[in-house]
């Protein structure tokens, strides 16, 4: 079971993924553009899309155990850290969209003038 803790690292690491992936391609465009092909920018995007669909599927785990409240006491804190984990799968399969529609261009586009 995943602590408490993760639907915040969750919220802060999908949209870090997601900078280093725009920034990552970004760099690598002149790289790519020369006759090394365009391997690096998939494997940037690649590595990105693992990290936010880990992280939703992780987070949707979490979702379904803190549904269930052990002791009245903990209820509370279970149905916040449901909430947080649905809306960090949210987010995360947002930003996994995001990575897919940003790594289309560079399949579908071999020029680079």
């Amino acid at each position: 079971m995943v602590n408490r803790r993760s639907p915040w690292a969750a919220f802060g690491l999908g949209p870090l993924a997601t900078i280093v992936a725009l920034e990552g391609n970004y760099l690598l465009a002149a790289y790519a553009c020369g006759a090394h092909g365009q391997i690096g920018m998939h494997f940037v995007s690649g590595i990105a899309l693992f990290v936010t669909a880990s992280l939703a599927f992780l987070l949707w785990q979490d979702a379904r155990t803190a549904s269930h409240p052990i002791a009245s006491s903990e209820r509370a804190a279970d149905q916040t850290a449901a909430f947080l984990s649905i809306g960090g799968v949210l987010l995360n399969v947002m930003l996994s969209l995001l990575i897919l529609a940003l790594a289309i261009p560079p399949l579908v586009i071999r020029d680079c003038h």
